[in-house]
């Protein structure tokens, strides 16, 4: 298991909920819909997607840094932010969430 900003990566899954009512997907997972407020349901998402945006972090700021911060739009899934220890990825680029010693990394996908 990781965390990243809430996000739990398990079993090669990321764990969030989704609204039957809208569709809207979301992780960390949330009882209530954001955009309708209706009763949002446990979901897991595919941890693949693309790089949104992402930057180096070089001053700590309490519990993190130095280090990178990338927003990761997951396939059929929510757009997630991941910090880790990598360089960041440019936006557009195909990436997999996966676990490591620091919580949870962004790698290209092959």
């Amino acid at each position: 298991m990781a965390a990243a900003y809430g996000v739990r990566l398990i079993e090669d899954a990321v764990e969030g909920s989704s609204c039957p009512r809208c569709g809207y997907a979301c992780a960390p997972a949330i009882p209530r819909c954001p955009a309708c407020g209706g009763t949002a349901v446990a979901a897991r998402f595919d941890p693949t997607g693309r790089v949104w945006s992402a930057t180096d972090v070089a001053l700590s700021v309490a519990a993190f840094g130095p280090g990178t911060l990338s927003y990761v739009d997951l396939d059929g899934g929510p757009r997630v932010l991941v910090r880790g220890t990598r360089p960041p990825a440019a936006p557009g680029t195909r990436v997999r969430l996966v676990a490591s010693e620091s919580g949870m990394e962004v790698e290209p996908c092959r």
